[in-house]
C-alpha cells in the first residue's frame, strides 16, 4: 500500500481541485494563479471615456466581451437611445458579426 503525502482526512488545494475536475468530467474548478477563466481580455468601447472608465473603474475600456452587462436607470433616461448608438457603433466597426 503506498503511502500519501498528507495526513488522513487532510487534502491538499490542489488534490481537492483535481479531485472536483475528474469527478465532473470538465474542468470546473481552477487555479487563479495562473489561467484566470474569469479575467476579461477583450472590451467593446461604448464611444463615451467617461462610461467606459466607469464601468473599467478607472481603465479606458468598454462593455467586456463576453459577459453579461446590463444597462440599468430611471424612465427616460437615454438606455434605448444609448443602446442604439452602441449597436450603431458596432456595425461601423464589423462586431456585429460576433453579436
Amino acid at each position: 500500500m503506498a503511502k500519501s503525502k498528507s495526513k488522513a482526512g487532510k487534502i491538499s488545494i490542489d488534490g481537492l481541485r483535481s479531485l472536483i475536475n475528474k469527478t465532473s468530467g470538465v474542468e470546473v474548478a481552477h487555479n487563479l494563479r495562473e489561467a484566470n477563466p474569469t479575467e476579461v481580455k477583450e472590451w467593446i468601447p461604448t464611444g463615451s471615456r467617461w462610461l467606459d472608465s466607469i464601468i473599467c473603474r478607472g481603465r479606458l475600456a468598454g462593455i467586456p466581451v463576453g459577459k453579461i452587462s446590463e444597462i440599468a436607470g430611471l424612465e427616460a433616461t437615454g438606455k434605448s437611445l444609448w443602446l442604439r448608438r452602441l449597436l450603431l457603433l458596432l456595425k461601423r466597426w464589423e462586431w456585429w458579426l460576433f453579436i
